[in-house]
């Protein structure tokens, strides 16, 4: 499982570099967050099948 800084700000991947990474690093799953910090994009813009997206305050068993 690997955990991906999307939001295309300062040092963190934008969702394209985020895609590319996840199958180069080869993890199963994927939790991308820091999206929606400093813009109105949400988790769902990660366009993989595998990806985990969490809530907040809400237990999620992975």
């Amino acid at each position: 499982m690997v955990f991906l800084p999307i939001n295309g700000v300062g040092n963190n991947m934008n969702e394209i570099d985020a895609v590319r990474f996840f199958h180069a690093c080869g993890a199963r799953k994927a939790v991308p967050y820091h999206v929606g910090m400093f813009d109105e994009k949400t988790p769902y813009i990660f366009d993989d099948e595998n990806k985990i997206i969490l809530e907040i305050y809400k237990e999620r068993e992975i």
